[in-house]
C-alpha cells in the first residue's frame, strides 16, 4: 500500500537517528492526559486539597504556605512555563480551589496565580468569566487589586505583562457584566482631566454638547464624594493615562515594527538557506539549492527616476525592471510567480557569500546574515510581469518561454538615502541584486491594509449615522433596527418568499393580516407586504426621575399588515424564461430575519449551525435585488469558503448573473459552470454576446430582413431599431384596438417563425384575447431581453485593454459585489479610486430574537420520514467510538504540526466501506478530520481499499473541519484524531462546528479518557458518553432502513458490537465477499465480465489469506 505522502516527507525530513514518534514528542509544550492525571506534584496537591470529595456546601480555605511553596515557588523557578500553568488549569485549579478560596485577605501570590490562570483559560480561548459571576462584590475587590498591582515597580516584568494580559482580556470581554462594571470606570468622561490643556478640553465639550453634561455631572459627584470615595475616582481617571496609554504606544512604536521585521528576516533567512549560495571564485555567485519563494535574478535596472513633488525630498516613483530565468523552475512554483498582482510588495536581495563562511558553517560570531552572504534588502511594488514580448502572464495562459521580466516601483524613500549615502544618481547597491524574494499573500499584505487604516483615520465616516452609537458599544441596540429608523420602508415585494397563503399566516404570528380591498379572501403568491399607518401617540416627556420610577407598558401594540398581490409578466415561451423560485418553507423566525435584512438599517443574525442562515441571508440578496433596481449590494466575509457558500446559494436565485462579481482569490473552490471573477464576467459577456448575436440572425432571417445584422452589437442595435421596434409597435395597434379579437392577435404577431422552436402550440386554442396578448407580451420581452444585453455588451466591443473592461464591469453592471474581508482591505484604495461610492444601508447576515434552540423544532424535521427512521445498519443515528492504540500507537507528528492518527484512518474508512456496502450512496457520505495530516492519511487509505472499486468508490468529500464549515451533508463520519491532548477542539466554537455538519447519522471517532477528561467539553461529551463507545450495528438491514429511531437502552433484534477495527474490517471484508459473488450471480452468471470490474476485492482476498490485506498489514504497511 501507498504510504502518505506527507508521511514520507517527514520521515526523510528528520535526522538517521530519530524516529517520527520521537521527533514528534520532542519540544511538546503541552501536557497530555495522563501528564495531567498522573503523579506529577501538581496532581498529588490537586487530589490532596481540591479534587478529593468534599461535602455540599463546604467552605474551601486555601493555605498561604502551601500556595507559596507548592505552587508559587515551583513556577516562580521555571519562569511561569506555559506547560506547567496548563497542568493546573486541567486539575481544575481556578474554579476548584483559588477562586472559592479567595477573599479580601488573601496574598498577592493568590491574586497572581488566579490572574496567571485565567490568562491561560483565555489563550486556549475557553469561558474564563462566568466562574467569577456568583461572587461579583468579591470579584470586585480582586479586579481592584489587580489595578493596583499593575502599577507597583517592584514587579518583575513577567508579573506585570501578565497582570496588563489579564486586563486586555477584560476588556476584550465587555459583553459581561461583571467585568463591564469594573471596565467602565477606567474610561468614563472623568478621564478628560488628562486632556493637555484645559482649552483643548473646553473645546472638545463645545462641539459635543451631550458630553458636557456628562463632565459636568461628574465632577458634582466627585465633589459631593468623601474622602475614600475621591481617591478612588482620581485613581479611575488617572489609571489608564499612566499605564494603558503608555503600554500601547510602546506595543505600536516599538513591538509591532519588531515583529514585522522579524517575520521578514525570518522568510529571507529561510529562503537564501534553500538557495545555497556559493562564492567558487571572488566576484561570482552560484546557487546551488532552490527555494519557491526566492528566484536568482539579474541586476536591477532603472528605468526612470521622477522628479520629487513640490515639497517632498525624495523622488515621487522610481521604476525598474529585472529579469528571471524560469528555466529550471517548478510548474507550480512558476504559476505561483505569475500570479502575483500589481502592487505587490516583493523583496530584492544582494547576496554575496565569502569563500571561507559559507551558509554550513553556523559557528563564530557572525550574525546569520553575514553567514548567509546578504549583503543588502531592499523592498519594491510589482507593477507587472511580461515576457520578452511584452506580454502578460494572463495573456500568456499557462505558456511559458523560460523567462519573465519583473516591473517594479522601487521604495522611493530608500532609493533617495541610497543616492544620498554614494552621491550617485544610481546607487551601486541595485546592480549588485541578484535575488528576488516573495512571501505567502497572508503575510504580505500589511502595505495596503495600513495604507486602507490611515486613509480611512483621515477620511470623513462612511458609516451612517445611526450605526455610530451601536458600533462604538453605546446607545440602544435597538436604535439601529429597520422599526426604529425613519427611512423603513413601507412597502415591498417579498415575490416568491412565502410559498402559500399559509406560510404568510404562518410566518407572521401574532400580526393582523388584512388582504388587500380588491381581493375578496386568501390568494397565491407573490405577496406585497405593506405597513398599516397607526397614530403616533404623543405622550409628555418626563423627567429623569420619573423615567427611573415609571413601569414598562403592559400591553404592546399589535402590527397589522396589508397583503397584495399582483400577476407576474410573462417572460417568455422557452423553459429558460421561467424565473428560478425559492422552495424553503422559511420558518417565522427565519422570516422575521428576512423582512429586517430586507429593509433599511442593523440586522445580525445568530443562530446554531443547520438553522438556515445562509439561507435566509441570499433570500434577502435576492428580495434586494428586485426592490432596489439601482442600489447595488456588497459582499463581504470572513473566508474564501464562507464566500463561495453564499455565493452557491445566490446563483440558485432569480439573479442575473452578468450582476454577479467576485473579487480576489478562492473562486476556483466554487463548483459553478461560470467563473464570476472579473476576468471570468467579462469573457462571459463575450461569450454571451456571440449566443445573442446567432439569436439575431434567426430573429431577422425569420422576418426576412436582408443584411448582416447579427455581425456585432452595434449593427444588432440599429436591427432592432429599425426593423423590431417598428413590428412591434405595428402588432400592438392591431392587437388593441377595438375590433380585436384573438385570432387577431395570433395572425398580426410578427414573430411566427422566431419562436417556431419553442413548446407548442405558441398561442393554446383556448386562449383568450388577453392570454394571447400576454403571451406575445412575453415573446416580445424574450426578444428585447436579446438586445439589451447587446446593449451591455457594446462597451466590452469598443474597450480593448482588460484592465479597461474589468473596471467598466465593476462600476456599470455589476450589481452583487463579493469579496473577503482581507480583499476589501487591500484593495479598497483602487475600487474608491474608480468612483465606486455608495451610502450603506447595513445589512450583516446575523439576526434573531426568538431563534431556533434546537433543529427538530423545525417544521420538515418533525414531519419528515428520513429524521424519524434510524440509519440502516447502525442501532444509533449518532454515536462516539473509542479508538484506542492501534499496533502500539495512537497519534503521531512526522513533521511539525502534521498529525496523524493510523487507526482512527482505518477505522474511517472501514465504515464508509460498510455504508457502501449497505446501499448507501458515496454522495451522501463525507468524511472530516481536525488536522490536515489526517486527512491525508485518510485519502491514502482509501486510495488502496477504495479507488477503482465500483462497488465503493470515494466519498463526497474528505476535508478538515475547518474547511467544510458552512457545509453539510448526511452522514458524517468524523475522525478526532488527538489521543494525547484535546488540542484545538478544546475550543467549544471549534467543536461545535465539528459535531453539527451531519443531517442524519454522525459517527465520530476519538480517544474517550481524553476528551472525557475536557472540562470545557462536558456538556457535549456527556450525552455522547450515555451510549456504548463500541460501534453498535444492526445486521440484516439495506438502505434505506424503516425501522424507528432507536433509544438508548433499547435492544434491537440483530444488534451487533464492533470490539475494534480489527474486528470491523474482517467483518467489512467478508461483506464484500459476499457482495461480490452476489453481483456476480445476478449480473453476469458466467463470471466473465464482473470480474473485471471487481478484481481489486478479490485480489485482497487473496492477499488476507498471505496475511498482507487485513487491516493490521494495511497499517504497518503505511508506517513504514
Amino acid at each position: 500500500m501507498p504510504t502518505a505522502k506527507r508521511q514520507k516527507k517527514g520521515a526523510r525530513s528528520q535526522p538517521k537517528d530519530q524516529a517520527p514518534s520521537e521527533a514528534a514528542a520532542v519540544g511538546g509544550d503541552r501536557p497530555t492526559v495522563s501528564e495531567i492525571e498522573g503523579e506529577n506534584e501538581f496532581s498529588q496537591l490537586a487530589r490532596k486539597h481540591w479534587l478529593k470529595p468534599r461535602k455540599k456546601g463546604s467552605v474551601i480555605k486555601v493555605k498561604n504556605d502551601i500556595l507559596k511553596k507548592d505552587i508559587w515557588s515551583v513556577l516562580e523557578r521555571d519562569n511561569f512555563p506555559d506547560k506547567s500553568l496548563l497542568v493546573l488549569e486541567g486539575l481544575q485549579t481556578l474554579e476548584s480551589y483559588l477562586w472559592p478560596g479567595y477573599s479580601d485577605d488573601s496574598s498577592n501570590h493568590h491574586v497572581i496565580l488566579i490572574v496567571l490562570l485565567v490568562n491561560v483559560k483565555r489563550k486556549e480561548q475557553l469561558e474564563s468569566w462566568t466562574i467569577f459571576e456568583d461572587r461579583p462584590d468579591e470579584f470586585s475587590g480582586l479586579f481592584r487589586r489587580v489595578l493596583t498591582m499593575t502599577l507597583d515597580h517592584t514587579l518583575s516584568p513577567t508579573i506585570r505583562s501578565h497582570l496588563l494580559s489579564f486586563l486586555i482580556s477584560a476588556f476584550q470581554s465587555l459583553d459581561c457584566a461583571i467585568v463591564r462594571k469594573e471596565c467602565a470606570p477606567l474610561v468614563s468622561i472623568s478621564i478628560w482631566h488628562n486632556l493637555s490643556t484645559d482649552t483643548l478640553r473646553e473645546t472638545k465639550l463645545e462641539q459635543y454638547p451631550h458630553v458636557r453634561k456628562a463632565w459636568r455631572a461628574a465632577a458634582k459627584r466627585h465633589e459631593a464624594a468623601d474622602e475614600a470615595t475621591k481617591a478612588r475616582l482620581r485613581f479611575e481617571r488617572s489609571w489608564l493615562y499612566t499605564l494603558v496609554l503608555d503600554f500601547l504606544k510602546r506595543l505600536y512604536d516599538e513591538d509591532t515594527k519588531l515583529e514585522a521585521f522579524y517575520g521578514i528576516r525570518k522568510d529571507v533567512e529561510t529562503a537564501v538557506r534553500r538557495l545555497r549560495p556559493e562564492a567558487p571564485k571572488p566576484g561570482e555567485v552560484k546557487f546551488v539549492g532552490s527555494s519557491k519563494m526566492a528566484l536568482p535574478a539579474s541586476k536591477v535596472s532603472i528605468l526612470e527616476v521622477v522628479p520629487a513633488l513640490v515639497g517632498a525630498d525624495k523622488p515621487s516613483i522610481v521604476r525598474a525592471e529585472l529579469t528571471v530565468d524560469y528555466r529550471r523552475v517548478a510548474e507550480g512554483t512558476r504559476r505561483d510567480w505569475d500570479s502575483l498582482r500589481p502592487d505587490d510588495v516583493v523583496f530584492l536581495l544582494a547576496i554575496e557569500p565569502t569563500a571561507s563562511d559559507g551558509t554550513a558553517n553556523g559557528e563564530g560570531t557572525t550574525s546569520e546574515a553575514q553567514r548567509l552572504g546578504v549583503t543588502a534588502i531592499r523592498t519594491a511594488e510589482v507593477i507587472a510581469i511580461t515576457d520578452d514580448k511584452g506580454r502578460t502572464a494572463r495573456e500568456l495562459n499557462g505558456r511559458h518561454d523560460g523567462k519573465r521580466t519583473f516591473r517594479l516601483k522601487l521604495d522611493a524613500g530608500t532609493y533617495a538615502r541610497d543616492a544620498d549615502l554614494t552621491g550617485e544618481n544610481e546607487p551601486a547597491v541595485y546592480g549588485r541584486i541578484n535575488v528576488i524574494l516573495r512571501r505567502s499573500g497572508r503575510e504580505n499584505n500589511f502595505k495596503p491594509v495600513l495604507e486602507s487604516i490611515r486613509s480611512l483615520t483621515l477620511s470623513d465616516v462612511p458609516v451612517a449615522s445611526w450605526l455610530h452609537e451601536v458600533f462604538l458599544g453605546y446607545g440602544d441596540p435597538a436604535g439601529a433596527t429597520y422599526k426604529q429608523l425613519p427611512n423603513r420602508v413601507k412597502r415591498l415585494d417579498y415575490r416568491d418568499t412565502f410559498l402559500d397563503w399559509q406560510h404568510l399566516i404562518e410566518s407572521l404570528p401574532g400580526k393582523i393580516i388584512e388582504p388587500n380591498d380588491d381581493a375578496s379572501g386568501s390568494f397565491g403568491p407573490p405577496y406585497v407586504l405593506e405597513a398599516a399607518d397607526t397614530p403616533a401617540v404623543l405622550l409628555p416627556k418626563p423627567t429623569k426621575k420619573r423615567r427611573r420610577d415609571a413601569e414598562p407598558p403592559l400591553s404592546v401594540e399589535v402590527e397589522t399588515v396589508k397583503v397584495s398581490t399582483y400577476r407576474p409578466p410573462n417572460e417568455g415561451p422557452f423553459p429558460v424564461d421561467a424565473p428560478k423560485l425559492n422552495a424553503i418553507r422559511f420558518t417565522s423566525a427565519q422570516i422575521e430575519a428576512i423582512t429586517s435584512g430586507s429593509q433599511p438599517g442593523l440586522t445580525v443574525i445568530v443562530g446554531p449551525p443547520g438553522t438556515g442562515k445562509t439561507d435566509v441571508a441570499s433570500q434577502i440578496i435576492n428580495n434586494i435585488y428586485h426592490n432596489f433596481p439601482e442600489q447595488r449590494t456588497l459582499l463581504i466575509a470572513h473566508s474564501n469558503q464562507a464566500l463561495n457558500q453564499l455565493f452557491a446559494k445566490i446563483i440558485a436565485l432569480d439573479i442575473d448573473e452578468r450582476h454577479l462579481l467576485r473579487l480576489g482569490h478562492g473562486e476556483e473552490d466554487l463548483y459553478t459552470e461560470g467563473s464570476f471573477s472579473k476576468h471570468g464576467r467579462v469573457e462571459s459577456f463575450l461569450d454571451n454576446r456571440d449566443r445573442y448575436l446567432q439569436e439575431v440572425t434567426l430573429l431577422a432571417s425569420s422576418i426576412g430582413a436582408p443584411g448582416a445584422h447579427g455581425n456585432s452589437a452595434e449593427t444588432a442595435g440599429y436591427f432592432n431599431s429599425v426593423y423590431i421596434e417598428p413590428a412591434w409597435a405595428k402588432f400592438m395597434e392591431a392587437a388593441k384596438s377595438e375590433t380585436a379579437m384573438t385570432a387577431t392577435v395570433i395572425e398580426a404577431f410578427p414573430f411566427h417563425r422566431f419562436f417556431s422552436t419553442a413548446p407548442q402550440p405558441l398561442f393554446p386554442d383556448d386562449a383568450d384575447h388577453q392570454k394571447a396578448l400576454e403571451i406575445a407580451e412575453g415573446c416580445y420581452r424574450h426578444i428585447s431581453k436579446i438586445f439589451s444585453e447587446l446593449a451591455d455588451v457594446l462597451p466590452f466591443e469598443i474597450l480593448r485593454r482588460d484592465k479597461d473592461k474589468s473596471n467598466y464591469l465593476l462600476i456599470n453592471e455589476a450589481r452583487i459585489i463579493a469579496m473577503t474581508s482581507t480583499h476589501a482591505a487591500i484593495k479598497r484604495e483602487e475600487i474608491a479610486s474608480l468612483g465606486f461610492r455608495a451610502e450603506l444601508d447595513l445589512q450583516l447576515p446575523i439576526y434573531t430574537s426568538g431563534g431556533i434552540r434546537k433543529l427538530d423544532s423545525l417544521p420538515h424535521v418533525q414531519a419528515s420520514d428520513e429524521f424519524l427512521k434510524a440509519n440502516a445498519g447502525f442501532k444509533f443515528d449518532y454515536q462516539f467510538i473509542n479508538v484506542p492504540d492501534y499496533k502500539g500507537k495512537g497519534e503521531a507528528e512526522p513533521t511539525p504540526h502534521f498529525i496523524q492518527n493510523l487507526g482512527e484512518a482505518e477505522y474511517a474508512v472501514a465504515i464508509y466501506q460498510y455504508m457502501r456496502l449497505l446501499g448507501y450512496p458515496a454522495s451522501k457520505i463525507s468524511i472530516l478530520t481536525t488536522y490536515a495530516g489526517q486527512r491525508a492519511l485518510v485519502n491514502d487509505v482509501l486510495a488502496h481499499r477504495c479507488n477503482n472499486k465500483a462497488v465503493f468508490g470515494r466519498p463526497r468529500v474528505v476535508s478538515t473541519v475547518d474547511k467544510y464549515q458552512g457545509e453539510q451533508n448526511d452522514y458524517i463520519i468524523l475522525s478526532l484524531t488527538r489521543t494525547s491532548r484535546v488540542g484545538y477542539l478544546r475550543d467549544v466554537r471549534r467543536m461545535t462546528v465539528a459535531l453539527s455538519r451531519a443531517r442524519l447519522g454522525l459517527y465520530i471517532l476519538g480517544r474517550r479518557d481524553v476528551f472525557e477528561a475536557c472540562y470545557e467539553l462536558r456538556p457535549a461529551f456527556e450525552q455522547l458518553f450515555q451510549r456504548p463507545d463500541k460501534l453498535m450495528l444492526v445486521t440484516g438491514e439495506m438502505w434505506p432502513s424503516q425501522r424507528l429511531i432507536a433509544s438508548e437502552s433499547g435492544e434491537v433484534p440483530g444488534q451487533a458490537c464492533m470490539e475494534g477495527v480489527e474486528h470491523l474490517g474482517q467483518f467489512v471484508y467478508q461483506m464484500t465477499n459476499t457482495k461480490v459473488k452476489q453481483l456476480e450471480a445476478e449480473q453476469n452468471p458466467g463470471g466473465a465480465g464482473l470480474m473485471a470490474i471487481e478484481e481489486a476485492p478479490a485480489d485482497e482476498a487473496g492477499d488476507q489469506e498471505a496475511g498482507e490485506g487485513d487491516p493490521e498489514s494495511v497499517a504497518a504497511e503505511t508506517e513504514g
